[in-house]
């Protein structure tokens, strides 16, 4: 499966480093974070730093102090983001989420929704999103 995803990841130009992932971290916080950035405008820079850090690099963004420094990369202030850590915000949203998927049957990741329908899970080359939306058009 990692081949696969790093075909298809190289065929639009990502880079994914699988030898350097030594931990599935506990994502938890790093979901958490996201929800934090979103009214700071910074949630898809975010995302993506995110991704990389893990997948390219191979950090374990399921520590703390690393997603610290990864928010900070997006321009995070480290301060305010270990006090958010400390608190309660976005535990409940992130829960919430995490029953949502589960009631959708998630298995894999990525997954895409398309108007509250799950459509496709897992790495997939864009000619498979063009005829799943291709098909949905037609119905």
């Amino acid at each position: 499966m990692d081949r696969e995803v790093a075909a298809v990841g190289a065929d639009v130009g990502l880079e994914f480093n699988f030898d350097r992932v030594h931990v599935t971290p506990n994502t938890f916080d790093g979901h958490r974070l996201l929800w934090w950035a979103k009214d700071s405008s910074r949630q898809d820079q975010l995302a993506d730093a995110l991704f990389y850090s893990y997948f390219t690099e191979g950090l374990d963004v399921g520590q703390r102090d690393i997603l610290v420094g990864i928010a900070a990369r997006v321009g995070l202030v480290p301060d305010e983001t270990m006090r958010f850590f400390g608190g309660g915000d976005g535990v409940a949203d992130v829960r919430r989420e995490e029953e949502r998927g589960h009631a959708f049957g998630i298995s894999g990741v990525p997954l895409f929704v398309l108007n509250g329908v799950p459509i496709l899970s897992g790495a997939h080359p864009p000619d498979a999103f063009v005829r799943i939306l291709q098909e949905i058009a037609a119905d």
